[in-house]
């Protein structure tokens, strides 16, 4: 029982955060992946049941019988065997560390399996936040960093971008920001489980947060933009976009971002803010807000994307050296 736990916990994480497209990655380099000792039917039909909104409805009921240290002491455990035991996964987030950190030996087997821990203890959190009441999620988020940067913007009149990537609990951040009163949109591609996507549609819902599912619906970029000459707050992930993005270099290697941010600049003038939601020793969350990254102009539209998108992964390459533990991009990074 507990391996199939920790099995389907390396594969919820894939599932969670949304796999490159198959033809991102070159069939040479897609042929030298490492695969799962696991037969496929058995990795499907692991993903299949605790991938659901089935599983997050039950841990949302265990969460809310047991007190959240002995949550975090059983999680802890389960990420630690996650570890031991997912070979693809943790073979996959050492390489990516390695490069963006420069760690070798120990440190980085230390740094890798800290990720494993605290990506692993962050999920109960999360569907704590989602069945709980404001009052509950003011419990676990320490006082946020930078929220005059989102004033000042809504100050302008012309709409917030918020960008972050896999780096912290970026879905709490929604809701910190929704607790001030702001009028949030999280933007996001559709689950694989349909359940599973209105499981997550309506917890937002009820934090006042608006969903925008892009993927399928042709409309939905026109929908971005209109909730941004509202004068509204749009949440996006950028550093692994579906559609394939554009390629940019992070740690002197090619990976791909989303060209979101710079098409929604300039067609909105909307400010681009990027942020995090990090961990704390005392296992608090806080809410980062940093300084507006600039926009630039470029006669060319695919350098325009290229030359922004390339500014957005410089920003992210630093914080996540500053945060290399709390990165959870378990998936190849790189082209």
């Amino acid at each position: 029982m507990m391996q199939e736990a920790v099995f389907s916990t390396c594969d919820k994480a894939a599932s969670d955060l949304q796999p490159w497209p198959a033809q991102s990655l070159p069939r040479s380099q897609a042929a030298q992946q490492p695969h799962s000792s696991r037969p496929a039917p058995l990795r499907q039909i692991t993903r299949n049941f605790w991938y659901s909104s089935w599983s997050f409805h039950n841990t949302h009921r265990l969460v809310r019988i047991l007190p959240r240290q002995v949550i975090r002491a059983l999680s802890s455990a389960i990420g630690h065997l996650a570890f031991d035991l997912c070979e693809e996964r943790r073979d996959t987030m050492r390489d990516n560390l390695r490069v963006l950190t420069g760690l070798t030996g120990p440190e980085l087997t230390a740094c890798t399996r800290a990720t494993f821990v605290n990506f692993i203890q962050m999920i109960p959190d999360t569907i704590r936040f989602a069945g709980g009441s404001f009052e509950e999620a003011k419990s676990l988020l320490a006082e946020s960093d930078g929220l005059d940067l989102v004033n000042a913007s809504r100050a302008r009149g012309r709409g917030t971008v918020l960008i972050t990537g896999h780096l912290g609990a970026w879905e709490l951040g929604g809701v910190l920001l929704a607790m001030q009163g702001m009028p949030v949109t999280i933007v996001t591609y559709a689950e694989p489980q349909p359940e599973l996507h209105r499981w997550r549609v309506e917890y937002r819902k009820r934090f006042g947060i608006r969903t925008i599912t892009v993927g399928h619906d042709k409309f939905a970029f026109v929908e971005i933009i209109k909730t941004l000459r509202q004068n509204g707050v749009v949440a996006i992930l950028v550093d692994r976009p579906q559609d394939g993005g554009v390629p940019v270099q992070l740690a002197g290697r090619t990976s791909h971002f989303s060209p979101a941010p710079a098409l929604l600049w300039k067609h909105t003038g909307a400010t681009i803010l990027p942020a995090c939601v990090l961990a704390e020793p005392g296992g608090k969350y806080r809410c980062h807000l940093y300084p507006p990254i600039e926009m630039r102009e470029a006669s060319d539209p695919a350098e325009f994307q290229r030359m922004n998108a390339q500014r957005i992964a410089d920003f992210f390459e630093r914080l996540i050296r500053q945060h290399p533990e709390q990165f959870y991009n378990f998936v190849r990074l790189w082209v």
